[in-house]
């Protein structure tokens, strides 16, 4: 279990939540993973969480049921009619910063416990149909203006390339506390920290266990066999919660440690 004193700030980061299932297990779940990792704050990305795609009013209320503090987005965030509202007014939503001209906020600082933290949410380029800013360009306005408030920067980076993820740890290290990746729905075993950024390519989901990453069985292996365009929702069952806790120094804003968290919802 990570380490708790007076200067560590533990940060717990789930990954993709897809669908009903992932937001029952995260509903259930969560209190208990919050006290065995000693955790300050939660910070979930959501952008699957309305049936596998996108964020509605439902899911979101559902999401707040939850110890949630932020929530971040990703390629999905707009696909529901209404989420432009929800991510305009609700300040625990974050969009990816780079997306154009589109409402809402892509960083911000949250006030936990005493201590600021700032999150950012960036989208990348490589393998996901869209067009963004350069989120490297990006990541550093991100940088240039939470350090001014904070030393504690944590960055969801959505994106399907691992390459890409790696990229900009490597040209952020050093300067925030974490970069951790989503979109794959797939964990990673990569965690590391360099210069005092804590690093992982893919955090993983929240969602049905007994699927295809969150996703309709038999619709997934239509898809994949027979080249379709067929629509996959996400499915319910048993839910498999995966994520990270990080642990900050409150002072340097240097990772300490990353520990992955994969857990069924029986357990």
């Amino acid at each position: 279990m990570p380490h708790k004193d007076d200067n560590t700030f533990n940060i717990l980061f789930f990954g993709d939540v897809s669908g009903d299932a992932g937001c029952r297990a995260l509903r259930f779940m969560l209190d208990k993973l919050k006290r065995t990792y000693n955790a300050d704050m939660v910070i979930v990305n959501g952008e699957n969480s309305d049936k596998g795609y996108g964020i509605s009013s439902e899911s979101l209320s559902m999401l707040k049921q939850c110890p949630i503090d932020v929530i971040t987005l990703g390629n999905h965030a707009f696909e529901k009619d209404g989420a432009d509202r929800d991510i305009e007014n609700d300040p625990m939503i974050l969009r990816p910063e780079n997306f154009i001209d589109v409402p809402g906020r892509g960083y911000s600082v949250y006030e936990i416990n005493g201590v600021k933290v700032g999150c950012g949410n960036i989208h990348l380029r490589s393998g996901i149909n869209g067009v963004v800013d350069c989120p490297f360009k990006t990541a550093d306005r991100i940088v240039k203006n939470l350090s001014k408030i904070t030393p504690i920067i944590f960055i969801d980076a959505h994106g399907e390339d691992g390459c890409e993820k790696e990229a900009l740890f490597m040209y952020l290290k050093g300067r925030i506390s974490a970069l951790c990746g989503t979109h794959t729905h797939v964990q990673t075993a990569d965690e590391k920290i360099a210069s005092g950024t804590a690093y992982i390519t893919d955090v993983g989901m929240c969602g049905a266990s007994l699927s295809v990453i969150g996703g309709d069985i038999n619709s997934s292996i239509r898809k994949a066999k027979e080249c379709m365009p067929v629509h996959i929702e996400a499915v319910q069952g048993k839910a498999v919660v995966m994520g990270v806790c990080v642990s900050v120094d409150i002072q340097s804003g240097k990772s300490t440690n990353i520990e992955r968290i994969y857990m069924h919802e029986t357990e």
